[in-house]
């Protein structure tokens, strides 16, 4: 029985460590095993973060900060671009209906706190990051 349930959105490599290898590292190497378990602590923590921060507050400041966490993520491109998931995707991270994503991107887009170019994949938005920011903080 597994306390919580992740939704891999892109490809994802996964390692499963059996516990008896856990007990061996533990045992032999314990620096190893400690920076380790450490790491999935942050990690679970962050997580924990991330879903109390896009299920609370209004839908409009909840998709702000999914777009400001993908943003974020986005490492492989400058840091103020970002790439949009499906509307169903990005609904079902902050618990909220795609039509109701869609029309808060519309906006978004309208506004051109998210703005695509020409020379940029369909995809891949520019994002005005400070307006993000504050619409994500409203509570």
């Amino acid at each position: 029985n597994n306390d919580h349930t992740a939704v891999a959105l892109t490809p994802v490599t996964a390692l499963r460590l059996p516990l008896s290898a856990l007990q061996r590292l533990r045992k032999e190497e314990p620096e190893t095993y400690i920076s380790l378990t450490e790491r999935w602590h942050d990690y679970l923590r962050d997580a924990d973060i991330w879903i109390t921060q896009l299920s609370t507050g209004p839908i409009r400041a909840r998709v702000a900060r999914l777009l400001s966490f993908l943003a974020d993520f986005n490492y492989e491109s400058a840091n103020d671009q970002l790439p949009l998931l499906t509307c169903e995707e990005m609904g079902s991270a902050p618990g909220v209906t795609s039509e109701s994503t869609s029309r808060i991107l519309a906006e978004f887009k309208r506004k051109q706190i998210l703005v695509t170019h020409d020379d940029q994949p369909d995809e891949l938005y520019n994002a005005d990051l400070g307006r993000l920011h504050y619409i994500a903080e409203q509570a």
